[in-house]
């Protein structure tokens, strides 16, 4: 009976042991469940990203050829304004000579000359001041060319920043914070002199990219 009891504990302590074990394995197939959904998770958000920053190339390509663009309008104006300018030196020279011929015309007081010089010079003046507002038009576009090639190489700057490959998130560290304010154009780390001052507001890295935003030139070197 002694033994026999003993052996009735040597199984109930086994059986103890037994639920104990399956309890562990139960547990590690939870753990190795929820591993296996946060890898999805990452894996769909790394694809996510990839196809985010598939766009931004595309982007940037059509941006380079409306930079592209631009720059062979420019071209064309600038050779547009130098055929204008060239025009109106001819235009001057032109008028200079015919108020050299109406005054000799008027020394020999020949009437009929002096008014057919008059005419032509009205109508030169009428020439050369078509030529001055022709002129004024293609600068007004030059200079709006000018400034739509400003903000697409501004807008192509922010696309490179934007299309730089980012590291997958770790499982083991959060992302990088930075600190920026509502007007300011850069962000600041924590030890810059600047962080954490003048209202700023800590937010992920990545979205202070989103924003256009660059690195302040004092802080440390990421």
């Amino acid at each position: 009976r002694t033994e026999l009891s003993g052996s009735h504990q040597q199984v109930d302590t086994l059986r103890t042991e037994l639920n104990s074990s399956h309890q562990q394995v139960d547990s590690l197939r939870t753990a190795l469940s929820d591993s296996r959904r946060q890898i999805d998770e990452q894996s769909s958000e790394l694809s996510s990203r990839q196809q985010q920053v598939n766009e931004l190339r595309a982007g940037l390509k059509g941006s380079r050829q409306q930079v592209d663009k631009l720059r062979m309008e420019l071209n064309a104006n600038q050779q547009q304004t130098e055929e204008l300018m060239s025009e109106r030196q001819k235009s001057r020279q032109q008028l200079q000579q015919l108020q050299r011929q109406q005054q000799e015309s008027e020394r020999k007081g020949n009437e009929d000359q002096r008014r057919a010089l008059n005419k032509l010079r009205t109508e030169l003046q009428e020439e050369l001041g078509n030529a001055r507002n022709k002129l004024a038009h293609k600068d007004n576009q030059l200079r709006l060319a000018q400034h739509a090639q400003a903000e697409l190489q501004r807008q192509l700057a922010s696309l490179q920043i934007a299309s730089r490959p980012q590291a997958p998130p770790s499982m083991s560290c959060a992302e990088d914070r930075v600190w920026i304010t509502n007007t300011g154009r850069c962000y600041h780390h924590r030890s810059c002199q600047y962080g954490e001052r003048y209202g700023s507001r800590p937010v992920p890295r990545s979205e202070a990219l989103a924003r256009g935003l660059r690195a302040c030139l004092k802080c440390p070197i990421d």
